[in-house]
């Protein structure tokens, strides 16, 4: 059993055997795993990543909203890691196979080993791979989840014992019990993890839901204006005060944003 995390604490933890907690400042943080143990912001540690006896020993990675993480495993798989998000997995890997589970979005460079298959594994699904990269947003509380694909091959098996086989640029979505599957600009669903977001026919409502979330400040959305269609780039280095500008700019009709309180109201003028 793994204990859950302390979601009110602000900062990036990284939870090790018997839940030792460590709390990693900034807004972001690399973490890797390596043949003398852990290593975090370049910097070598005395945490190490050993098997005890024969059991599993679990690490988790708890990024908070507003925060971001790099996870290199030992044998070369890079996880990046977006905001409001948790990864588990062993702190070694088995010789069988390579498993993970993760709530929240993460994008994964996968290092090949035939014999040794990835499969991560989300509260919906399961998706198996063998060395490819791909997106996955699986937040436990959204209803909707998808996986896109950029290079190599996934399978996906749903709650409903049903497979689905991914092929490079199309996007599996999963919502209301229903899996759909089409081809994709791939670019809009990764740009997170360089910095950038874009959008193209996006309503403004999950727009805004993905700015939350990245920069960890609560932001309401009125209706109707959360049904409006939305295209562009924004560069996430831009303070949200300056985003929030920007959208209001290219909005096809007027609207406005306010800060009340602690968080930011958007609305039709």
């Amino acid at each position: 059993d793994i204990m859950p995390p302390d979601t009110s604490n602000p900062d990036i933890q990284l939870v090790l055997a018997d839940n030792k907690s460590v709390a990693l400042e900034g807004k972001e943080a690399d973490i890797i795993y390596n043949e003398h143990g852990i290593a975090i912001n370049s910097k070598e540690t005395d945490y190490k990543n050993e098997r005890m006896d024969k059991n599993t020993i679990y690490n988790q990675l708890i990024v908070p909203l507003g925060k971001r993480s790099m996870l290199t495993f030992a044998e070369g798989t890079k996880i990046w890691v977006n905001a409001g998000t948790r990864v588990v997995y062993p702190a070694t890997f088995d010789n069988v196979k390579r498993e993970i589970f993760v709530d929240g979005e993460v994008f994964l460079d996968v290092m090949p080993d035939k014999e040794c298959p990835f499969i991560v594994k989300t509260k919906q699904h399961r998706i198996e791979v063998l060395g490819t990269s791909f997106n996955i947003t699986a937040y436990e509380k959204d209803t909707i989840h998808n996986v896109v694909l950029v290079s190599g091959a996934v399978k996906i098996s749903s709650p409903e014992d049903e497979t689905t086989f991914l092929s490079p640029s199309q996007l599996f979505t999963y919502a209301n019990g229903a899996a759909t599957v089409k081809t994709v600009d791939v670019d809009t669903y990764i740009s997170w993890k360089s910095g950038v977001y874009q959008y193209n026919s996006e309503r403004l409502g999950v727009l805004l839901q993905r700015l939350s979330r990245y920069y960890g400040i609560e932001i309401y959305c009125m209706e109707p204006v959360s049904q409006l269609k939305c295209s562009g780039k924004l560069d996430l280095k831009d303070d949200l005060q300056q985003i929030l500008h920007g959208i209001a700019c290219m909005a096809p009709i007027s609207i406005k944003y306010e800060m009340v309180g602690e968080k930011y109201v958007v609305s039709g003028n």
